[in-house]
């Protein structure tokens, strides 16, 4: 049976990495990043993640988002999408 595909929702604070893995060949996934500075305006940060996670649903794939808690509201945004985040709670943690 084939696997689900999946599509990852990233902080631009991680794409120097994410790209690099990619290039490597150790990342073979699709991945929107949304602007680094999103985090500073919480209406913009959740209607571009909102807008991301709807594109994404209607590609029928899993979301998987690479955030922190840079929202208040993140964990509700993303249950109702069935998305899942990084554990961590900011961008340093996930980094370590």
């Amino acid at each position: 049976m084939p696997e689900e595909p999946v599509i990852f929702i990233s902080c631009g604070i991680f794409k120097e990495e994410i790209e690099y893995l990619i290039r490597e060949g150790k990342f073979p996934y699709r991945v929107i990043f949304l602007d680094a500075a999103l985090h500073v305006n919480y209406d913009r940060l959740k209607a571009s993640l909102v807008d991301a996670l709807e594109k994404n649903r209607r590609a029928g794939a899993a979301a998987k988002v690479l955030y922190g808690h840079c929202h208040p509201e993140i964990m509700d945004i993303l249950e109702r999408y069935g998305a899942k985040k990084l554990e961590a709670g900011n961008c340093l943690e996930a980094f370590v």
